[in-house]
Parts: structure tokens; C-alpha cells; sequence
């Protein structure tokens, strides 16, 4: 089953869908898979030590009809928002891209999923991602700012 084809637009910071000419581009690949599971915010739970507001909890309405008890849509990398540059910042961006993709995992998809993340500058967060399928083959996804992708949305 194809998804619908998101891009990025360097220009802008944001996703679009894809066309082609008057349609719908599709993706039967992982991709439009993994940009949804990082940048859709998921929903925090209880007292997220980065939230700076306590009520607004973000996320997709419809978690709270999860098959599976506590499943979340989306990542919690919004959270970061308001972070400085440190390790501890890295770290966290690590476990939530790993959470985020957990499902790929869980559902078959892929075998496993590795996450590297690293400061390049003061502000640009880069992170390599490979996914290996099951047929042996490695799907990788380098986001060479993710610090960027992040406010972009906020």
C-alpha cells in the first residue's frame, strides 16, 4: 500500500505533498513514513520535563482511541524547542527519534533501527538514521539539521 509523497522544500523549512503534473506523487517506501512519525507532534505525557506549557499536551486526537494502550502518533522532538545546545539535548532527540520509529519494529516492517545524532555547529543537530528491512536491505535517512525542521513548525 502506497502513501500518499511528502517532500521537503529547503527554501521554506516545510513538507508538501508531492505532484506530479496534476497528481498525487505516492511512496511505497519508508519515507513519507518516517517524516511523519518525527515531525507530527505526539502527544506528551504527564510532566515532560521540557514542557513550558503544562496544559497543552500537543498530539493527534485520535491516540486516545489507540488500539494499543499509550501508542502515540508523532514524535515528542517539539519538545526541544526551547532547548540549548548540550548533550543532554542530544540525547533526548536520540530517544525520541528512536520511540517515534518503534512502530516500524513492532509492526514487521524493519529488523531494526539505528539512530546517530550529532552537533555539526552551535545550532545544527544532525542525525543519520538506518532502517533495515527484512530482505537485508538498508534504508538511511540523514536529516543534516534537524534543529531547523523542529522550529519550523513552531
Amino acid at each position: 500500500m502506497a502513501d500518499i509523497a511528502l517532500i521537503y522544500n529547503n527554501d521554506t523549512s516545510r513538507f508538501d505533498i508531492a505532484l506530479d503534473g496534476s497528481d498525487l506523487q505516492t511512496d511505497d517506501g519508508l519515507r513519507t513514513a518516517v517524516l511523519l512519525s518525527l515531525f507530527c507532534d505526539a502527544s506528551a505525557q504527564g510532566d515532560e520535563p521540557q514542557m513550558d506549557q503544562k496544559d497543552n499536551h500537543r498530539g493527534w486526537w485520535a491516540d486516545q482511541y489507540a488500539i494499543i494502550t499509550g501508542e502515540r502518533f508523532g514524535s515528542l522532538l517539539w519538545l526541544l524547542d526551547r532547548s540549548k545546545r548540550s548533550d543532554e539535548t542530544a540525547t533526548l532527540a536520540k530517544s525520541y527519534i528512536e520511540t517515534a520509529l518503534q512502530w516500524a519494529v513492532d509492526d514487521g516492517v524493519v529488523e531494526r533501527v539505528q539512530v546517530d545524532v550529532a552537533w555539526i555547529s552551535s545550532t545544527a543537530l544532525a542525525v543519520a538514521i538506518a532502517m533495515r528491512r527484512p530482505d537485508g536491505k538498508v534504508v538511511d535517512f540523514r536529516f543534516d539539521n534537524l534543529w531547523d525542521a523542529i522550529h519550523a513548525y513552531l
